[in-house]
C-alpha cells in the first residue's frame, strides 16, 4: 500500500511542489520513470492537475485526498491492468495558462498516461483543448461548465461530475417547491464562465416554473475574498433569495462576511452544490440553506462510497466533499475503463471510457458515448441545516430526481 504523508506537511519539510506516490509504498519525486504508457512499461501513472495553492487550494487538497485514496484502492486491487499504479501531481494555481504549461510537463516530460482533474471551468477548457491536441485522455473532475461538452465534443475529453445545467434544474425545481411565495432573487457569484453560466441557468429553469424578478446581480472578482459591498447592496433589494455559487475559500470568507451583517436572518440563500468543504471548518457559522448534491457523504449506502468515506475520515479527520468524491470517480474510471479495453493506451483508454457503467462512491455512473458526459442514477436537492450526529451542518430533507428529469440530450457528438 502507499505511505501517507501530509501534503501540507511535505510542502513545509521539502518545498517540493509535486511528487508521485507509488504502489511500492515509496513517495517518489515525480520523475516519471518506468512508465507504461500503452508500451510494455511496468507502471501505469495518472497525471493529477488541482490548484494546492491560492484562494481555493482547500478544495484541491480535498481532491488530492481522494485521488490518493483512490490510486491507493487500485494499487492493493492489483493495479491498472496488471500495472503497478502511481500518481504525479501538479499545481494548476487555479490558472489556465499556468494549468496547460503543467499538463505539458506531466506529458512530455513525466510521460502519464492520463490527466485527471481541475477545479475551476476556466482551467478545465484550456486543459480540454490541450489535451485534445496532445491525443491524451482528460477526465475533467469538477469543473461544471456545461461548454465542456456542449460547444465542442473532444474524443480525449470526459466529465466525471454534473454540469452546471443539471446542477441548476435541479436548484430550481426544489426551490420553486419549498419558496412557493417568492417573488425577488438577487445573485451573488463570481465573474467567471461558471459564476456566470450558473446565474444565467437558474434563472431560465426557474422561469419555466415560476414568475419573479431580479433585484440585484452582484459581481466580484473570482478569488477576491471580499463581498461586504454586494452583501449590503443585496439586503437593501430586501430579496426573498439571494442565489450563489462561490466555493471553496470565497465561500467561507462570504459566509464570515455575511455574518457581520446578520445575512440569513434576513434572506434564503442557495449556496450550490453541497458546501460540505465549507460547512465542515466553518461549524457553527455555517447558517441553513438551500443547496444541491451531486455527491454527499453518506450517500449511497453502497460499499465503494462506504470504504471511501471511511478512509477519508480516518485520513482527513473530515467528510468528503464534491471535489473529492468526483475525483475518486475519475481515477477509478480509468481502471474499469482499462479492464474493459484491455489496453493501457490512449486509444483503449477512450474506447473503454466511451460507454462505461460501473459502480461508483457516487452510485451507478455511465460515459455517455455521444459527448462524455457522467450520467448519474440519482440527483439531489435539499438544505443545509445542524445535523443531530455531527458537529458540522449537512444535508437534510433531501428530495432526489431521476436523470429522466434533469438530463437533457447530447448537444453536440464526438
Amino acid at each position: 500500500t502507499m505511505s501517507w504523508i501530509s501534503r501540507r506537511d511535505l510542502l513545509k519539510t521539502t518545498g517540493v511542489s509535486s511528487v508521485a506516490f507509488t504502489a511500492a509504498g515509496c513517495l517518489g519525486n515525480g520523475s516519471g520513470n518506468g512508465n507504461g504508457n500503452g508500451n510494455g512499461g511496468e507502471t501505469f501513472t495518472y497525471g493529477v492537475l488541482m490548484p494546492t495553492s491560492g484562494p481555493i487550494a482547500s478544495a484541491g487538497e480535498e481532491a488530492v485526498a481522494a485521488a490518493e485514496i483512490a490510486v491507493d484502492q487500485i494499487a492493493n486491487d492489483g493495479g491498472v491492468g496488471g500495472q503497478d499504479v502511481e500518481m504525479v501531481l501538479r499545481d494548476t494555481e487555479a490558472d489556465p495558462e499556468t494549468a496547460v504549461s503543467r499538463a505539458r510537463a506531466l506529458v512530455d516530460t513525466e510521460d502519464v498516461d492520463v490527466l485527471v482533474g481541475v477545479i475551476s471551468s476556466a482551467v478545465a477548457l484550456a486543459v480540454s483543448e490541450y489535451a485534445g491536441g496532445a491525443d491524451i485522455p482528460f477526465l475533467a473532475t469538477v469543473a461544471q461548465t456545461p461548454s465542456l461538452n456542449e460547444e465542442e465534443c473532444r474524443r480525449q475529453t470526459f466529465r466525471t461530475t454534473t454540469n452546471i445545467r443539471q446542477q441548476q434544474t435541479v436548484a430550481a425545481e426544489y426551490i420553486s417547491r419549498e419558496m412557493e411565495d417568492l417573488e425577488t432573487v438577487a445573485s451573488i457569484s463570481p465573474d467567471y464562465v461558471y459564476g456566470r453560466q450558473s446565474w444565467d441557468f437558474f434563472q431560465e429553469q426557474l422561469s419555466q416554473r415560476m414568475d419573479f424578478d431580479v433585484v440585484y446581480e452582484g459581481w466580484p472578482a473570482f478569488l477576491s475574498g471580499e463581498f461586504q459591498n454586494d452583501i449590503r447592496a443585496a439586503l437593501d433589494e430586501e430579496p426573498d433569495l439571494v442565489h450563489s455559487v462561490l466555493y471553496s475559500g470565497d465561500m467561507i470568507a462570504f459566509f464570515q462576511q455575511a455574518n457581520e451583517f446578520d445575512f440569513f436572518d434576513q434572506v434564503e440563500f442557495f449556496a450550490g452544490d453541497t458546501p460540505m468543504h465549507v460547512s465542515q471548518p466553518l461549524g457553527d457559522s455555517f447558517a441553513e440553506a438551500y443547496a444541491v448534491s451531486y455527491y454527499y457523504y453518506d450517500q449511497p449506502n453502497n460499499d465503494p462510497n462506504q470504504a471511501f468515506v471511511e478512509q477519508y475520515r480516518q485520513r482527513e479527520g473530515a467528510v468528503p466533499t464534491v471535489f473529492a468524491g468526483s475525483t475518486h470517480v475519475a481515477v477509478d474510471a480509468v481502471r474499469h475503463a482499462v479492464d474493459a479495453s484491455g489496453g493501457t493506451d490512449a486509444d483503449s483508454i477512450i474506447d473503454g471510457l466511451e460507454g462505461l457503467t460501473f459502480e461508483s462512491v457516487m452510485g451507478e455512473t455511465t460515459r455517455r458515448p455521444e459527448d462524455h458526459q457522467a450520467i448519474f442514477e440519482f440527483y439531489r436537492g435539499g438544505r443545509m441545516a445542524q445535523l443531530d450526529d455531527e458537529e458540522f451542518y449537512g444535508l437534510t430533507g433531501i428530495e432526489t430526481f431521476s436523470s429522466d428529469e434533469i438530463v437533457v440530450d447530447p448537444m453536440c457528438q464526438v
